[in-house]
């Protein structure tokens, strides 16, 4: 079992490493979107793909490392962690895709 938690640690990790660094989506959308907005939407995918990173640490961590048979103190702060930064990163796609909703109606109504 460790093995696939390793992996689907390791794929979520390179997914937050693939979104921060690599994606460049939202610079496309710098043409077409107001300057602040564009702006709060770099910091929410950066901030999204930063927890995505730690998600998966701590996701390894508590599958790998802690021990489920006796479960301590840690056991209950990582898994905390863990739905605490499912969360967070779920509230910021939400957030992500009001903002894209939100160009897609002003699109619209501008007749684009």
């Amino acid at each position: 079992m460790p093995i696939l938690t390793g992996i689907f640690s390791l794929m979520i990790a390179a997914a937050g490493w693939y979104y921060l660094f690599y994606s460049d989506a939202v610079h496309r959308l710098a043409a077409v979107e107001d300057v602040a907005i564009n702006t709060r939407r770099v910091r929410i995918r950066r901030l999204g793909s930063v927890l995505l990173i730690l998600l998966a640490m701590l996701f390894y961590v508590g599958s790998a490392v802690v021990s489920w048979d006796e479960p301590t103190v840690w056991f209950a702060v990582i898994w905390l962690g863990v739905m605490v930064l499912v969360g967070v990163v779920t509230i910021l796609a939400l957030l992500d895709l009001r903002l894209t909703n939100q160009l897609r109606q002003r699109r619209k109504r501008d007749g684009h």
